[in-house]
């Protein structure tokens, strides 16, 4: 066997910059379930998804993983790893304004006593190829809980055709149980697939159920970037503003999602958030980004009133339930047709 094991390779249309993570750990202990273990964590911890830490390789001693990926990602690694070095969380989080970074940085530091993390280094910054020229527009997807890529059918495509916009589908882990990141950590990690595939493109936004929310959460952090996203019309789906679910954790007490416990109505995550997106399209955002709510009539999850949010004429689907609003079988479809016009009125 080789000194060193390598993941599969893939294209990126940007810089990748080489990252170097160390643990204190026997590499003839580190099994294919601890490698599988430690590689999902890392994603979540990042903020990207698994597909994102490319020519990946493990390197036999203490183990070693070196990878590339874009920039942005290898610069924020660096950065909580140094803050996760402070003597106590809170004076790592006393540098620290945004909420949402507070969560990451939480998550992290769990990354890294969970995994022995002893270093995380860049140490080497290359050019890839490019494939082609980033995208100026694109139209952005983002699936609701247990959603997946597919979770819009055939709208992403028809989407395209009808406005010319790029689109694509950014998916995360959801679920009942077990990897199921925080709804701020999502939408840390939406920020951050945005920032590494679309840099410098106009944006639309599209939510769906729990994905509107996290839309919703990384829409309000734009306002303490240095370089906000260029998000012109963000698009909430069947999204729960006043929550939705809260009843399934309460029937099933063994349930632990962070994400359901986030959705609740209850939840001090969705008053917090309601708090800073009121203020958000009250004081910050006239003008400059458009937001819609589309509401499915049938919807046996969300509520109409909980899903018109703060759109004065929400676009009401009638016989929608709460997929198919999203998944319709033809692009006649009304939400469609009222998506593209919306996009093509940018």
């Amino acid at each position: 066997m080789s000194d060193a094991e390598t993941e599969g390779t893939a294209d990126f249309g940007t810089d990748l910059v080489r990252v170097q993570i160390k643990m204190n750990r026997s590499f003839t202990n580190f099994t294919s379930d601890l490698k599988r273990h430690y590689l999902s964590d890392l994603a979540i911890a990042a903020g990207c998804t698994p597909e994102t830490f490319l020519n990946g390789i493990f390197i036999r001693g203490c183990v070693k993983h070196e990878f590339e990926v874009p920039r942005a990602i290898a610069q924020r690694l660096a950065k909580l790893f140094e803050l996760a070095e402070k003597s106590t969380p809170e004076d790592a989080n006393s540098e620290i304004e945004s909420e949402l970074e507070k969560a990451a940085l939480k998550q992290f530091m769990e990354f890294v006593s969970q995994h022995f993390i002893s270093d995380v280094k860049i140490y080497k910054t290359i050019t890839v190829r490019v494939t082609d020229n980033a995208p100026r527009k694109v139209a952005i997807f983002v699936h609701g809980w247990r959603g997946t890529g597919d979770s819009f059918g055939r709208t992403p495509e028809w989407i395209q055709a009808l406005t010319g916009w790029r689109t694509g589908v950014f998916s995360y882990p959801t679920g009942l149980w077990g990897n199921s990141p925080s709804i701020s950590l999502v939408a840390n990690s939406l920020d951050n697939w945005i920032r590494a595939n679309f840099e410098s493109s106009t944006i639309a936004i599209i939510g769906h159920s729990m994905g509107g929310v996290a839309v919703r959460k990384m829409l309000t952090e734009q306002v303490i970037c240095d370089d906000p996203l260029d998000v012109r019309l963000a698009v909430m789906c069947a999204s729960p503003h006043t929550g939705a679910l809260a009843s399934l954790m309460r029937k099933i007490p063994t349930l632990d999602s962070a994400q359901l416990r986030e959705l609740d109505q209850d939840s001090t995550f969705l008053f917090d958030l309601n708090k800073y997106w009121n203020w958000w399209i009250n004081k910050k955002m006239v003008g400059q980004v458009t937001t819609k709510s589309i509401i499915a009539q049938e919807d046996g999850v969300v509520s109409l009133n909980s899903a018109m949010g703060l759109d004065p004429s929400p676009l009401v689907v009638l016989g929608a339930d709460h997929r198919s609003v999203v998944k319709p079988s033809s692009d006649k479809d009304l939400a469609v047709q009222r998506l593209a016009n919306w996009i093509n009125a940018i």
